[in-house]
């Protein structure tokens, strides 16, 4: 008997375990047992008297068993070929198979090892901005086997994580998991800049709608103010706070704009169309969408939130092309806008209209390390 010493195949999937006659001869009117681990009373598939028999099989192997062929070209038993075929591949099958052929003059033996593998599932990276700077970023993917193997990799070299956990469940299958800390992004200390806008008040980086503002609940151009610095290249984050702190009673701001744009100076039109098109990017909320934040994209993206933020980060990664939106109080992304960047852009802060609570640009301590 001719067998291949090892057989490899992914769960779930037919594998067909070569075995042949040499020199090639019938095989017809001979007996064929297949046995698993050396578990010789109870053979996987037994063929007899030219016909299968289940009687002793394992129930575990009952209707994914049957003679395969080694090639495409094989005559099967005519030709000498007693190989098995097995469906729907489990863990459990993997180990050491046995073929053991006999006819009145003459008896052979040999075994191969069966080994199954299972791809697990895409890994799942997420990404929470923590305090000082940095950034926690997990990965894990579950259903692997044999353990798998987790590299982080900057793209140029090499990263050692903080933390590298394996588990394994009932099933045999494996889990991964793994974080790493990153200092990713300069903290900007942004400033609003100085504005004549007679519709808006700011004092000590606080801006809200002037009391003498026109009725309406539309937020427009006519409210929004750039900060500086501007930035043309690198990270930076900064955050905005959308309540009156130690006044829990008063609700969250529910009228702004906060992103970023490419003017300088806001046209003073309350028709402008402040699209991402047209250099705005920015997360929004209006009291006529309750419950709803908007980006500026084109046309308009929308999604729900259970309760307004109370406190806004804003991740710009100018060479990335992304701004991301998190709530910087539970650290969770909103969102992000992708986008490719071209020039200096600006904070962009829009305090819109009628709120009790103010904007507030959120100042950092100049001795954090990026």
């Amino acid at each position: 008997l001719i067998v291949v010493s090892n057989v490899t195949v992914q769960g779930k999937h037919t594998v067909v375990l070569p075995c042949w006659l040499s020199p090639t001869q019938s095989a017809e009117a001979m007996e064929v047992n297949w046995f698993y681990q050396d578990q010789f009373d109870a053979p996987v598939m037994l063929y007899k008297d030219k016909t299968l028999n289940s009687v002793s099989q394992p129930a575990s192997y009952t209707g994914r068993v049957s003679f395969g062929q080694k090639e495409a070209s094989s005559g099967g038993l005519t030709d000498g070929d007693v190989s098995l075929k097995l469906v729907n591949v489990t863990l459990a099958d993997a180990g050491k198979y046995t073929c053991y052929v006999s006819s009145e003059k003459h008896h052979d033996k040999a075994s191969l090892n069966l080994i199954v593998t299972q791809t697990g599932e895409s890994p799942l990276l997420t990404a929470v901005i923590m305090e000082n700077n940095k950034v926690n970023v997990s990965c894990e993917s579950d259903g692997w086997y044999p353990k798998p193997k987790l590299q982080w990799s900057d793209g140029s070299s090499a990263l050692t994580p903080k933390a590298l956990v394996h588990s394994t469940a009932s099933t045999g299958l494996a889990s991964v998991h793994s974080w790493l800390l990153l200092f990713i992004f300069s903290t900007a200390n942004v400033q609003l800049v100085n504005s004549d806008n007679k519709f808006i008040t700011i004092k000590n980086n606080i801006l809200r709608d002037n009391v003498d503002f026109p009725a309406g609940d539309k937020v427009t151009c006519l409210t929004a103010v750039t900060g500086t610095p501007g930035f043309s290249s690198g990270k930076h984050y900064w955050e905005v706070s959308l309540v009156i702190n130690g006044a829990a009673a008063v609700p969250p701001k529910q009228s702004w704009w906060i992103g970023v744009t490419n003017k300088s100076v806001i046209p003073k039109d309350y028709k402008h169309s402040s699209i991402a098109d047209n250099g705005f990017w920015f997360l929004s909320s209006s009291p006529d969408n309750a419950g709803v934040l908007q980006f500026s994209s084109n046309p308009p993206t929308c999604f729900y939130v259970s309760a307004l933020p109370r406190k806004i980060g804003v991740f710009l990664d100018y060479d990335g092309g992304t701004l991301q939106f998190y709530n910087a109080e539970n650290r969770r992304r909103l969102g992000f806008f992708p986008t490719k960047f071209s020039g200096e852009v600006f904070p962009l802060f829009n305090p819109g209209t009628g709120d009790r609570a103010p904007m507030e640009i959120m100042q950092r301590s100049q001795d954090v390390k990026p």
